[in-house]
């Protein structure tokens, strides 16, 4: 049976955000001697130079845990005639992550999601009267497409298991993004190494041969502007920003919560 290409596009955004997510890696525990490190001077870097693994992570990691515990992204996949489009912000901190996003996912249209202490709040058009939720758990989310989106959030811890991976990296020079200088980086990474060391498997609509390439742009203050892959014909790009401001997500009120079905 052929695949969706809805579910192709957001397979693609999964990939980014697994595989392309060095953005937020995680502080180790000796995080002050990791930002010190970052801000000494360092060698100049010409296109076409290799960027060791470590070195980079030290220097997106060098903003610190606190400042890499939210942001706020958009995300779009491409496949064939499909398009696939998430909005909104994150915020890592704490036991389980908390999120209200805007995802474009057609056939269904615009719909909203809360995740706040492991349950899901969706909006969906024509299942659900205007500014009322669904309340779903986490592990039922999956059942309606959008855990592609819960199961990836978490990137720092997702992350730490990419460097041990020993990606290859290039520096391909300066860019602009958004109007704003950055570098771009190109990073050739085995994906099936980097599910392994996530403890993931690969989604059965994402179809992996070889290595995969994808860009990485980083601004002058070290965090992550944008990453881009292209992967089984989804083009996909995320684009971040608002590092570290807080994100104030509650619950819906019991009375805007309706009761349908489970997903399962």
């Amino acid at each position: 049976m052929a695949r969706s290409t809805t579910t192709r596009a957001g397979a693609g955004l999964t990939a980014v955000l697994l595989l392309g997510g060095v953005s937020a890696c995680g502080g180790s525990s000796d995080e002050a001697e990791t930002a010190q490190q970052s801000q000494q001077p360092a060698t100049a870097l010409e296109p076409g130079d290799d960027v060791e693994p470590t070195a980079l992570v030290q220097r997106l990691s060098s903003p610190g845990k606190q400042t890499l515990s939210s942001f706020t992204f958009t995300a779009d996949a491409a496949a064939e005639d499909q398009q696939v489009t998430i909005a909104g912000g994150v915020d890592l901190d704490g036991e389980s992550p908390t999120a209200e996003l805007t995802m474009e996912l057609p056939p269904l249209g615009s719909v909203d999601l809360l995740l706040v202490d492991d349950v899901g709040y969706v909006d969906i058009p024509n299942l659900t009267p205007p500014g009322k939720y669904v309340q779903v758990p986490a592990d039922e989310l999956a059942e309606v497409g959008m855990s592609d989106v819960t199961e990836s959030l978490d990137i720092q811890e997702l992350m730490q298991k990419w460097e041990s991976s020993g990606a290859a990296i290039t520096y391909v020079g300066e860019d602009e993004v958004d109007g704003e200088a950055t570098e771009h980086f190109e990073l050739v990474v085995d994906p099936q190494q980097i599910l392994d060391e996530a403890g993931q498997t690969a989604s059965p609509d994402l179809e992996v041969e070889g290595d995969l390439t994808y860009g990485v742009w980083v601004g002058q203050d070290d965090l992550v502007r944008k990453m881009q892959l292209d992967i089984d014909g989804a083009d996909a790009t995320v684009r971040m920003d608002d590092w570290g401001q807080e994100l104030q997500v509650q619950a819906p009120k019991q009375g805007d919560i309706v009761q349908m079905p489970s997903f399962g």
